[in-house]
Parts: structure tokens; sequence; C-alpha cells
């Protein structure tokens, strides 16, 4: 790769002073900075752009897709002599199997959790992710992709032998995924200790994995009180050092120039407005139109009798 070939990563955006909120994206997007590897990060808010409809992925001076999926960018990025710091001149054998122990450990863990988080919590899917995505998509994106992307995600949380899924069995699952997010970490708290990474003064590719599952549990406001106090409130001295190392990570390789990152944004559409009324009024709306579907029914069935 010549020096001034460079590539162009595309993923979801960002929100809450992170450049991504999918935790791949950012997964991806934290390594490209760690490593300081030649890439301009586009973020973008449909999932029509991307091959499949997956983000992140990678491309070169051409359109034509490269890599998708974080963990091919890395390993493609790596291929091309881009490592971090620890990667490439320090790592030894033991770290490395460490490395991919943890790697699959945080992931296995943590992901479930943001799943539940910003997805099958109902109230902040409500007030909060569905408004997100809303605010920059199609009107097909709105409406269709981000009601089928929850029920995928619905479906592999909570998916049972059973038929039917009651409350109490969906409460069950719910506290064994906090419960095995709690105790992954209070496991990354005993690794980091007060280390500046994972591996000592230097970053690694772990770092850029934990940091992008991390991150999002600390930045970005959840409203799940049951879930915040189970995972926080009573533990705040224990991740003290977890909440530190996220925020020495984003405000040295994140923030400022060291990241070049641009945001594509929808144009503004001339139903959007209307679109936006609809489904801040949904609820009122639903209930005018089941009202006024019982009294055209009581209506015609009135006027059913008196002929007869």
């Amino acid at each position: 790769m010549s020096s001034v070939e460079r590539f162009q990563l595309v993923g979801w955006k960002g929100g809450w002073t992170l450049p991504s909120v999918d935790p791949e994206c950012l997964r991806a997007i934290v390594f490209v900075a760690l490593s300081k590897s030649p890439v301009d990060v586009m973020l973008n808010t449909s999932p029509w752009n991307a091959p499949e409809s997956v983000y992140p992925f990678l491309c070169g001076p051409s359109p034509k897709s490269i890599k998708s999926g974080a963990e091919n960018i890395i390993k493609y990025l790596k291929t091309q002599g881009f490592e971090c710091c620890h990667d490439s001149t320090h790592i030894t054998p033991y770290e490395e199997a460490d490395a991919y122990a943890l790697e699959s450990y945080t992931k296995s863990s943590l992901a479930a959790l943001l799943d539940y988080l910003w997805w099958a919590d109902e109230d902040f899917f409500r007030r909060v992710s569905q408004p997100w995505y809303a605010k920059d998509s199609t009107l097909f994106g709105k409406f269709v992709w981000v009601h089928y992307q929850r029920r995928r995600v619905m479906a592999r949380l909570f998916t049972t032998p059973d038929t039917q899924l009651s409350v109490d069995k969906m409460e069950i699952i719910r506290r064994k995924i906090v419960q095995k997010a709690k105790q992954c970490l209070e496991d990354l708290s005993v690794k980091l200790s007060d280390k500046t990474f994972i591996f000592g003064l230097q970053p690694s590719a772990l770092d850029a994995t934990i940091f992008s599952y991390l991150a999002p549990l600390f930045y970005i406001p959840w409203k799940n009180k049951d879930v915040r106090q189970e995972l926080f409130m009573d533990s705040l001295d224990k991740f003290k050092n977890l909440k530190s190392y996220v925020d020495r990570i984003r405000k040295r390789y994140l923030d400022g120039t060291n990241l070049s990152v641009q945001t594509v944004r929808r144009p503004v559409r001339w139903y959007d407005p209307i679109v936006n009324r609809i489904q801040k009024h949904r609820d009122t709306l639903i209930f005018i139109a089941f009202a006024g579907a019982v009294n055209l029914y009581l209506l015609r069935r009135t006027i059913g009798r008196l002929r007869v």
C-alpha cells in the first residue's frame, strides 16, 4: 500500500461524546486511532448503504467494499502493517492467548446487555433508540427497519423452547444477562487494576475491543433504573478504574484532531415534519383510530337493527 493511499471506514453515527454508538463500529474506529492507520472515518445513518445492511465496512480508493465487520477490518489492517504499539513490539505468546480469551469473554458478556438496554427496554426504545434512528433515517427506515431490527434482537435475546414467553421468564433472562455483565465488569476491573492499558503503558487491539463495549455503558444515559442499580450504584468504587480507563482512551485518541471523522446526514425531506409529528403523538393517534373503529362498528350495528 502506498504512503498516500487512504482507506475509508464506514459505520453507524455516534452520540453522547462517542464517534459511534454501535460497539463493533466503535471497535474498528478505536483500532484505527490506536494503530494510526491511514483511514478516514465516515459515519452514516442508513442501513441500506452497507453491504448486507451490516456496519462497519472498509473501502479502498474505489467504491468497492474490501472488508466487512470489525474483526475482518482489524485483521486486514494488521496485514498491511498497522498495529497498536504493544502488539507490534512487546506482546508475548501468553498475552496473545490472554487477549483472545478476554476479547471473547467481554463480547459475549456485554453485547447481550447492550442489546437489551438499546432494543429490548421498552421505555428506552420508545424515548431514545427509535427517535435516534428516525432522526436521520429514510421514511422506510423510520417505520420498517428499526422495528425489524428490534424483532431480530428480541428473538436472539429471549429465544426459549417455549412457544410463549411470559413476563416472569423475560425477567429471569434479564437478570441472567445483567448478572453475567456485572461479573465481566468485576473481572475486567481486577485485570486492569491501576494500569494505563490492559497490558501496561501501551495500547493493544484488546483495548479497542474492551473500550468499545465499556464506553456505551458509561456514556449513554440508560433509563432502566433496575439495571443501573444492579450494575453501578452499589459498585461505583469498584468500577472507578474502568471509568477512568474509557475516559483516558476517549480523550487521548478520539477527541481533537487525532481522527478524521465525517458524518453523512440525510437531506431534510418535505414529509419529515409530518412523520415526526405522527411519531410524537403515536399513542394518541392509535387510540383515536381504535375509538373511531369501535364507533363505526356500533353505528353500523345500530343501523342494521333499525332496518330490521
